[in-house]
């Protein structure tokens, strides 16, 4: 999108700004006038256009929680009148120049990453334009985009979403201590214990790690699931939700995130990372041979009721996830990190992209964590059918 056309955009968002309802302009907190499109094409056949969305939005936004109080979203066919746009109808896109200006931009994009590319160009860019402003602030514009080769390669599957959740119930108690995390599991506990701290209702007295930190950056990612501002127009902010002194409120500005301009901006993980460089230390070798060891977790939750993680897992040796016999850890939250280490097992604590879904919103997200001991957690078996309640 060249310098004229963002003129024009910033033109358009202010004049939606203008032509605000009354309703909106009274209130407490900030006005919200965004203008957004998404697009996801495929690195080979970049002649099609694929997934396409996008359109206008208003919102008040509470400065106290960062949430949206009142909002309109419109999508389909090209405004005329503004006013009469707001006063409730609905079915209408931003003016199609911009559109194709980010159009233009995700197919120059295509050709560059598709010679890029392994495996013939496969793989799937990701791009996002923005206009906004908040209040009566100037526009601000963003540019994003990533770009995911080759298979999936996700640490976790979609995320399965309750209503407050339900804690599931467990067949025969086979073994309760130590356990260690290959990398891949590691991260996807890591997650779940973002979402723990998110979802909080206290955060006092519950301990953290001794010398290990559970670290949120979302400027550290790629987009989609990494950005530059979030989806209220703040600055991705960097925000510790563990360390050694236990667990920390969530820094709400800079981390909130929405799943299409239809719906309203949440606090939601991005980019999380467990980093373990200043945390005990054990040789894969010290733990005895009777230790489980997680090779890989193909479901998993974190339950606000009981305030557990479930996690189900393959352990070393055993055969497939497709097979009957399953395996479930379950832990608290608030004593997983009671002994907590990192084990050296030569393995890579790279970012990888994974998908989420958290009360009903899905979005990707980036993971990652190093080979990691939990002290004691509880190992179960599992019939198939007490799975079907978690994330997969």
């Amino acid at each position: 999108m060249d310098l004229a056309e963002r003129d024009d955009l910033a033109e358009y968002v202010s004049a939606a700004r203008a032509a605000a309802p009354k309703d909106f302009l009274l209130g407490e907190g900030k006005l919200l006038f965004l203008w957004e499109w998404r697009i996801h094409q495929p690195l080979a056949g970049s002649e099609e256009r694929g997934d396409e969305d996008g359109g206008v939005r208003i919102e008040r936004v509470d400065l106290r929680s960062g949430r949206s109080t009142r909002w309109r979203f419109l999508v389909g066919a090209e405004p005329v009148d503004f006013e009469q746009i707001w006063s409730g109808e609905r079915g209408v896109r931003p003016p199609g120049r911009f559109a194709e200006a980010v159009r233009r931009t995700v197919k120059k994009l295509c050709a560059r990453e598709g010679r890029l590319a392994p495996h013939e160009g496969q793989g799937t860019l990701w791009a996002r334009a923005r206009a906004w402003c908040l209040g009566d602030d100037p526009v601000r514009f963003a540019w994003e985009h990533g770009v995911r080769r080759g298979p999936s390669g996700t640490v976790m599957a979609p995320a399965f979403d309750t209503a407050g959740g339900t804690a599931l119930p467990a067949v025969g108690e086979d073994y309760h201590g130590p356990v260690v995390l290959r990398a891949r599991a590691a991260a996807w506990f890591a997650h779940e214990m973002g979402h723990a701290a998110l979802e909080a209702e206290c955060f006092e007295a519950i301990p953290g790690g001794a010398g290990a930190r559970l670290i949120e950056e979302p400027f550290a990612g790629e987009w989609p699931a990494g950005f530059a501002f979030d989806d209220l127009g703040h600055s991705a902010g960097f925000a510790v939700l563990w360390d050694g002194a236990g667990l920390h409120p969530p820094c709400a500005a800079g981390h909130f995130r929405r799943a299409s301009i239809r719906d309203p901006a949440l606090p939601a993980l991005s980019v999380t990372r467990l980093d373990a460089r200043n945390a005990p230390r054990r040789a894969l070798s010290s733990f005895s041979v009777s230790t489980p060891i997680v090779d890989s977790v193909f479901a998993g939750r974190y339950d606000p009721l009981s305030k557990e993680i479930y996690l189900a897992v393959r352990l070393h040796g055993e055969p497939p996830v497709g097979s009957r016999s399953r395996r479930l850890i379950q832990v608290r939250a608030d004593r997983a990190w009671a002994g907590y280490c990192a084990v050296d097992a030569g393995e890579d604590d790279a970012l990888e992209f994974a998908t989420c879904t958290r009360q009903g919103f899905m979005h990707a997200v980036m993971v990652g964590a190093p080979t990691s001991a939990l002290d004691s957690v509880r190992l179960v078996s599992a019939e198939a059918s007490m799975t079907k309640g978690l994330e997969r």
